[in-house]
């Protein structure tokens, strides 16, 4: 059980990076034009909603009971 509980937390984790990488990707692609900036807009507040909700999970977490 705990492997699983590890693998999940390492899958928000990297969750959480993904959506930093994808910002950085657009706002690189709004800076050239490749995207309108209208769009690049909503799509970063939808990618801020997203790691707002990986912090409120991560506050919700508690410590697993020590196996005696």
């Amino acid at each position: 059980m705990l492997h699983s509980e590890n693998s999940e937390a390492q899958h928000y984790t990297n969750f959480s990076l993904t959506a930093f990488a994808t910002a950085l990707l657009r706002l690189i692609a709004s800076g050239f034009g490749v995207i309108p900036l209208s769009v690049a807009v909503v799509l970063h507040e939808g990618s801020t909603i997203v790691v707002v909700l990986n912090a409120l999970r991560l506050l919700a977490w508690h410590e697993p009971a020590a196996v005696t």
